[in-house]
């Protein structure tokens, strides 16, 4: 592809899996009132019908490219992938069964072009939580809008707010994620990464919802803990090479360290590193006894903690 045809933006689509909600999905990306994007579709070994659908969608539009997977190689990987295969100057992720309403890149798109010399490190809309039928089920209110000059202040608030991390479906430059670990093999590698790209940029959330987010019974990470499924089944599903290993590093012990190299890798002065790194001790773990404390409350109440709430890690 020649800078001439290179698209603006890239959407990365990662998926294993997920005949059910694909065709809505797609339907709703190439809907989208901004045109200029190219839609990677990286399939992870699906055993269901989703080969299917995604050559049938490949050979209706010329702007999805499709990959597949020799074997399953695990969520943080296939997600990556998408990364690597795009061409745009900008780059969103969208799981196979969120939707997009169809003014969402081009708003997104706006903001950058309106930013001046103040580029965000990412932009996105509001969020609403629907079920599988694509019914309401509640206004997110994980709606970050970080402006604040100090990147030590933006990655402060992260830490200790961020829940459902619906902004990681937002709208990036290309040029700031390639300064992260994208997403990385582990459990909360999502917000981990917002966190990092609070160190590079302002996050500038719209006042229009854009985004929906499903939430249902099969969605990848909850469908294992519903079904009674330990920690080595959780890690599988975020790295396939991992499970073999025989010491799992502990989940606690594993965030840590990754927040500490997000502040080693971002673009800070030594003084603004150091404060980076005393906000790890000072706010996560400080968040983290809040989360097990909420947890043994309920186990003592003998309440479920396969809610919803405990599942997505609000306490």
């Amino acid at each position: 592809m020649t800078p001439v045809d290179r698209p603006r933006v890239t959407v990365g689509l990662p998926v294993y899996n997920g005949a059910r909600f694909l065709r809505e999905t797609l339907d709703s990306l190439l809907a989208q009132t901004f045109e200029d994007f190219e839609l990677i579709i990286c399939d992870n070994a699906s055993t269901d019908d989703t080969p299917q659908i995604c050559k049938e969608y490949a050979a209706k539009d010329s702007r999805i490219r499709y990959e597949r997977q020799s074997e399953n190689v695990g969520a943080a990987a296939n997600y990556n992938r998408t990364f690597e295969l795009g061409t745009g100057e900008f780059f969103k992720w969208s799981a196979h069964d969120d939707l997009c309403r169809p003014r969402f890149l081009e708003e997104c798109m706006a903001a950058f072009d309106e930013a001046g010399g103040n580029t965000p490190a990412v932009v996105h809309p509001k969020a609403v939580l629907i079920d599988e039928s694509g019914e309401l089920i509640r206004a997110d209110t994980d709606e970050l809008a970080l402006d604040a000059e100090d990147p030590v202040t933006r990655f402060r608030h992260v830490i200790r707010n961020v829940r459902a991390a619906n902004t990681v479906f937002g709208l990036f430059p290309r040029n700031v994620l390639e300064k992260t670990q994208l997403i990385a093999p582990h459990e909360a590698s999502d917000w981990i990464l917002l966190a990092e790209i609070a160190l590079n940029g302002p996050i500038v959330c719209l006042d229009d919802v854009l985004f929906e987010r499903r939430i249902h019974d099969d969605a990848s990470l909850r469908a294992i803990k519903l079904r009674g499924g330990g920690r080595r089944e959780t890690v599988a599903w975020w790295d396939t090479r991992r499970v073999r290993l025989r010491t799992l590093v502990p989940f606690d012990v594993r965030t840590s360290y990754a927040l500490f190299r997000a502040a080693a890798r971002a673009p800070l002065g030594r003084r603004q590193r150091v404060r980076a790194w005393m906000v790890v001790p000072r706010v996560y773990w400080t968040r983290l006894i809040r989360f097990h404390g909420g947890r043994l409350k309920r186990r003592l109440r003998g309440e479920s903690l396969n809610s919803p709430a405990v599942i997505s890690g609000e306490s």
